[in-house]
């Protein structure tokens, strides 16, 4: 500080600022200016990309190639047909998974699907036992009753035929991590098929439904078997606390029909359970695994690798795991990808959720016998990229509920109907019973009978949430697995 004029008492001083802290602070400005500017523009393209997939949904509701084509997308061009992931898609989709011969647009010819058909010749699937498999994974929603067995018996009559299953045993056990719900499961008999069934019921409950997804995901696993293979705790600990009644009542069956065979079915959290059953007979060789079928609906990954191949190896064809187009509970919990090529899902990691075999997708309705599905073959095995897994399928999830609508929905038959007394609804009943029971005759009440179906366009808030948890943890998955 220097002295440069006085005057009386009066006194003017010059300072002198030798600090660089204003040079500092000019090129910090600059640089945060240039960042933000920079970090605004990739929010508001990434943003304007991302609307353009949300607002135009429309492509992606197209169920086959002519409809569409058929469709216009954003850009007042026809949406694109992906014959790789079949699945419909946006002009300039950033979610695309094919380009070049197998996309399809404008007026191109439709490709006749390769391994999609109603009946594919190359697999043992049976889509009438499906079916049955899939009503009686939602008769078991008839447990959540006081009746339990009468219940479960008066859903199948009203829903199969009269009599068609015999001796239902229920089992209902209290979870401790359940908030708002039990467990239940049963077997009973099918004597026009000489088969005995294990049914194990789905979640219910909404806050269950919050609770099964986060502790699958934050969870440890357990030891199943010697070969290493490991169960995600919540869906083992559900099992056991069913199993020992359960297994009793199977035996019980079991020893009045000792050549009968075997469906082992559930449908979300049941489907689960019904695999570690599945697994639990193959291990002890308590059953003939020949005689033993499993088929799932909507099912989370139960286990890892190794659980997944001891199902594979000892049904050899015999398990079917069934997914409805955008359904994403089979996403639960997310597989990881490791060094090897195989993304998203490593068959190689160890101790990562992986499914068993073998999907059966359908990417669009599911009508009985008129659907078309796919028996997805492609890699990686038991977790084809081309099917459920097609990265393309996340996004929409984020957006209303059709997601959970798919999970809520197969063989266009809404679950679930939990009260178990609602009456076969008109022809949509009559047509299902007459579809896998040919020789069945409606009888004059049937005919002459209206009800509203039950409708699965009514999901809870808590579901269409879980649903896009589900799919933003499945989106965060993917994009760590790409960068790391």
């Amino acid at each position: 500080m220097e002295l440069e004029e006085r005057s009386g008492s009066r006194a003017t001083y010059h300072v002198e600022n030798n600090s660089p802290s204003s040079c500092c602070s000019l090129s910090n400005c600059l640089v945060a200016t240039t960042t933000a500017v920079l970090l605004a523009f990739v929010v508001a393209v990434v943003s304007y990309l991302v609307a353009i997939q949300l607002m135009h949904q429309d492509c992606w509701e197209q169920p086959d190639c002519d409809s569409c084509l058929a469709s216009r997308s954003w850009a007042l061009t026809s949406c694109r047909w992906c014959s790789d992931s079949a699945a419909c898609h946006a002009y300039g989709s950033l979610f695309n998974d094919c380009t070049g011969p197998t996309l399809f647009a404008d007026d191109d010819t439709c490709p006749v699907p390769l391994l999609l058909d109603t009946h594919p010749t190359d697999s043992s699937f049976d889509e009438d036992l499906a079916v049955i498999g899939y009503i009686l994974s939602q008769a078991a929603y008839a447990t959540k009753r006081e009746g339990e067995a009468e219940d479960v018996k008066n859903f199948t009559d009203l829903f199969l035929a009269p009599n068609f299953v015999t001796d239902v045993e229920t089992v209902k056990m209290t979870h401790e991590k359940m908030l708002d719900d039990n467990v239940a499961a049963f077997s009973a008999r099918i004597p026009s098929r000489q088969m005995i069934v294990i049914v194990f019921r789905g979640t219910t409950g909404p806050r269950t439904l919050i609770d099964q997804v986060t502790s699958s995901v934050l969870s440890d696993e357990l030891p199943f078997s010697s070969n290493g293979a490991l169960v995600q705790r919540y869906f083992m600990e559900a099992f056991q606390l069913l199993w020992p009644d359960l297994s009793a009542a199977f035996f019980t069956h079991l020893q009045q029909e000792p050549e009968s065979r075997v469906l082992v079915t559930g449908h979300s959290l049941g489907g689960a359970m019904a695999a570690i059953a599945t697994a639990t007979l193959l291990v002890n060789s308590t059953v003939a695994a020949e005689n033993i079928s499993l088929y799932t609906y909507g099912a989370p990954r139960a286990g890892n690798p190794a659980f997944a191949h001891i199902i594979d190896e000892g049904l050899e064809g015999r398990s079917w795991r069934v997914v409805h187009r955008n359904d994403p509970v089979p996403h639960v919990p997310p597989c990881r990808s490791g060094t090897s090529a195989f993304r998203p899902c490593d068959p190689l990691l160890e101790s990562a959720p992986y499914h068993h075999g073998h999907q059966v997708f359908y990417p669009g309705d599911m009508a009985v016998n008129q659907s078309l599905y796919r028996v997805c073959l492609g890699g990686p095995v038991n977790e084809d990229n081309t099917c459920a897994n097609a990265n393309s399928r996340y996004l929409r999830c984020l957006v209303g509920n059709s997601c959970i609508n798919d999970h809520t929905s197969y063989y266009n038959y809404p679950a679930a109907n939990i009260e178990g007394t609602s009456p076969c609804c008109g022809d949509t009943c009559l047509l299902r019973k007459q579809l896998l029971f040919p020789q069945y005759q409606p009888t004059q009440d049937e005919l002459n009978h209206s009800c509203e179906e039950p409708s699965s366009s009514a999901v809870t808030p808590y579901a269409a949430l879980f649903t896009k948890a589900v799919m933003v943890s499945s989106v965060l998955n993917c994009v760590f697995q790409l960068i790391y």
